[in-house]
């Protein structure tokens, strides 16, 4: 039995997002683990008029499912077991709870390797995870 099973594969469907998915395909297929592919909508944490951000929450949903259709087809293509995801909230926060209630074994997330002073300053998605995991965490400098 693997010790790999769930292979949480987030992205944000950047160029650099397809080096992630590289390492989780080969993952995957070496331990026939089932591929999570999950993009997380960030939701704002200030105002913003209900009109602006409902349309702009629908705009970046049909991107994210345009973008994972294609993740998944290229995974089922490699008789890669798959699901997709497109989650809203706080991309960090949200991760880990995805973590959490699908029984995760394995975190493949990129970092772009930013300075102690922009993380503060911006947050890093790829920090919050390594942080606050429970399970362990790939992360692949881009």
């Amino acid at each position: 039995m693997s010790l790999i099973t769930n292979i949480l594969a987030a992205t944000d469907f950047s160029n650099n997002s397809t080096r992630v998915m590289d390492y989780v395909t080969q993952l995957a297929a070496l331990t026939n683990a089932r591929v999570h592919a999950v993009h997380v909508v960030d939701t704002p944490e200030f105002p913003v008029t209900l009109a602006d951000f409902g349309t702009l929450t629908k705009e970046l949903e049909s991107h994210a499912r345009t973008e994972l259709a294609a993740i998944k087809a290229q995974l089922q293509q490699k008789s890669i077991q798959v699901t997709t995801d497109i989650l809203k909230g706080h991309p960090g926060k949200t991760l880990l709870k995805y973590v959490e209630d699908n029984a995760i074994d394995l975190v493949c997330i990129g970092t772009h390797g930013h300075s102690k002073v922009e993380t503060f300053l911006f947050g890093s998605t790829a920090e919050a995870v390594l942080r606050g995991c429970k399970c362990p965490v790939l992360s692949i400098r881009l």
